[in-house]
Order: C-alpha cells, then sequence, then structure tokens
C-alpha cells in the first residue's frame, strides 16, 4: 500500500491540468456551495463537493485538486 501512496503522489502536479480537471476546477472554485453544487446538470455533484472540500480547506493548487483521487486510489489497494 505504501509503494501505491508513493506512485500516486510522486508526481501528482508535473503536468498541466486535462480537460476535466479544468472542469472540475471551475465548478470547485465558484462563488458558493450552491454553484458547485448545480454547476454541472449532466453529471452528480458528489466529486464537486468533494473537491470544493479541499479546495477551501486547503487551497486550490493543482496537488490539491488532485489530492481526493489520489487519496482514494491508494485507499483502493487495501
Amino acid at each position: 500500500m505504501l509503494v501505491g501512496v508513493i506512485v500516486r503522489f510522486a508526481n501528482i502536479s508535473a503536468w498541466p491540468l486535462w480537460l476535466d480537471e479544468a472542469a472540475t476546477w471551475m465548478a470547485a472554485t465558484k462563488p458558493t456551495w450552491r454553484e458547485t453544487l448545480f454547476a454541472e446538470v449532466n453529471h452528480p455533484p458528489v466529486w464537486r463537493l468533494i473537491t470544493r472540500a479541499f479546495t477551501d480547506a486547503f487551497g486550490d493548487h493543482e496537488l490539491i485538486l488532485r489530492a481526493p483521487a489520489a487519496m482514494l486510489g491508494a485507499a483502493s489497494i487495501w
């Protein structure tokens, strides 16, 4: 599991944001939680809300944007 965590976080912010990551960032950094909740009608809001919680707590750096997915991926190894 430790190797999985290391691999996921080793170069997590080495590449610029992809299109879907940029869309998630735009939704997660809306002025209000309500705007984040209803930012996109085609997809459920859970991931945007998780990302919003992380960006509110830790800032909106690429590492923070990608951290929840990396942490859940590492947890899935177990």
